[in-house]
């Protein structure tokens, strides 16, 4: 994950608007990261460091599963790299599905 810094220099071009939006997820990801990856296995949580950092950068739609393909073509160069990493297809698609549910989460019931 990057520094708070970091992502402020990346995004420092951007509108009010999206400077705001861009707020919000950072600081989703800022309150929940530890609990996510907690839940998941080391290659699990590289995987989705790779895809919070996309979230942060880029907006919400990179959490749609029509995303999946594209992000693991971007991380893993291909499906069957990441499949020999993740495990099969379903399970690569039910932790990006699955941990979704955890970002989102209300501090107080985690």
């Amino acid at each position: 994950m990057q520094k708070r810094g970091d992502i402020y220099r990346y995004t420092s071009n951007k509108t009010t608007k999206n400077g705001r939006e861009f707020d919000f997820r950072w600081g989703c990801v800022a309150a929940h990261q530890d609990h996510i990856f907690s839940i998941y296995r080391d290659q699990q949580r590289e995987f989705l460091r790779f895809v919070l950092d996309q979230y942060i950068k880029e907006g919400v739609g990179e959490l749609d599963d029509s995303k999946l393909p594209d992000l693991t073509e971007l991380k893993y160069h291909g499906v069957d790299d990441a499949v020999s990493v993740l495990g099969s297809v379903a399970h690569i698609r039910d932790t990006f599905i699955g941990f979704q549910k955890h970002l989102y989460a209300r501090q107080a019931a985690m």
